[in-house]
């Protein structure tokens, strides 16, 4: 080897050597690599914490209307769709105004168990957002309570994603019961 190649060599080592020693703006590319995917991750764990939050809430709101309407309170005090929604809006932990507006109730009667349908609501494929019926019942009647709420920005974060296709994301809550002989 020619010295004039051999201190090419050596001084490109040397360059080598000096690059990976240096770790100025390492921390910045660093964070740069794993900043993101953290902090997004620590956003998906705080909305599906809010999620279960609103989830939880509304089954408990669910409960305890429900349990209007199997003692007969609902019935006496002639309760209808609005009174409803008002009071099952009231407990669920997010505004009453969004709650309301993406609240969809589906109330039935059946006079036997087995003929109990726990399907949603259908219209064209995806939840009527009318809802179904509102029947709760006279005294010892079978009824089920079903609500669905639309839950629009788990919505808008699949469509991020590029699915081609509208997603309608809903938490629901059910009750089943036989109304007592009020």
């Amino acid at each position: 080897m020619r010295p004039n190649r051999m201190l090419r060599i050596s001084q490109l080592a040397k360059l080598r050597h000096r690059f990976v020693k240096d770790e100025k703006g390492a921390t910045a590319v660093e964070f740069a690599m794993i900043g993101a995917p953290f902090f997004a991750l620590i956003g998906l764990m705080l909305l599906g914490g809010h999620v279960l939050w609103i989830s939880q809430s509304m089954d408990t709101s669910i409960q305890s209307v429900s349990r209007q309407i199997r003692t007969g309170q609902a019935q006496t005090a002639g309760m209808g769709l609005a009174q409803f929604r008002n009071a099952v809006c009231s407990n669920v932990a997010m505004s009453e105004n969004d709650c309301r507006a993406n609240l969809i109730v589906d109330v039935r009667r059946f006079d036997a168990p087995e003929d109990i349908n726990f399907n949603p609501p259908r219209k064209n494929g995806s939840i009527d957002q009318e809802g179904g019926a509102f029947q709760i019942g006279d005294r010892e009647d079978y009824v089920i309570v079903k609500v669905y709420l639309a839950v629009e920005y788990f919505s808008q974060l699949a469509n991020l994603f590029g699915t081609g296709h509208d997603l309608d994301f809903h938490l629901s809550a059910t009750a089943a019961f036989r109304n007592e002989p009020f």
